[in-house]
């Protein structure tokens, strides 16, 4: 009976350490987020303050808002200061060069397709082109 019950000691033991170090890995993480936050703030590549794109549509509280740490949002960012529609590969390469990340392709081209299509934030000017839907209108 004293054997089971060392080894119930022991398991419980083992699943206290596996917490205690998930905890750190978790901590841990949310330190390498900040200093890479930190490092994109030094380097002097994101000027504005991060603030989500409103747009009026009915539905889900968080629909037509684009979050600016996302790959749509940062594509915003990239047409924006760029002032014309650019190829998704031209995209990808500022975002890269302004972010330090390098998005998927066809997660970002999908997504932009998606916004032209319904009409919100972006509009599609050419094969694999897009810019702000705003120049469309204009």
């Amino acid at each position: 009976m004293d054997r089971m019950r060392d080894i119930d000691q022991a398991i419980a033991a083992q699943k206290a350490v596996i917490t205690r170090l998930q905890k750190d890995i978790e901590r841990r993480q949310r330190d390498i987020e900040a200093l890479k936050r930190a490092r994109v703030l030094l380097a002097g590549e994101r000027t504005r303050p991060q603030e989500r794109v409103a747009v009026t549509v009915g539905g889900h509280p968080k629909k037509g808002l684009l979050d600016p740490d996302s790959d749509p949002g940062r594509a915003h960012a990239v047409l924006e200061t760029a002032g014309q529609a650019l190829h998704v590969n031209d995209i990808i390469a500022q975002i890269e060069h302004k972010f330090g990340e390098r998005p998927k392709r066809t997660s970002l081209v999908g997504a932009l397709s998606r916004y032209s299509k319904h009409g919100m934030h972006f509009a599609r000017f050419g094969p694999n082109t897009f810019g702000l839907i705003e120049w469309r209108k204009n």
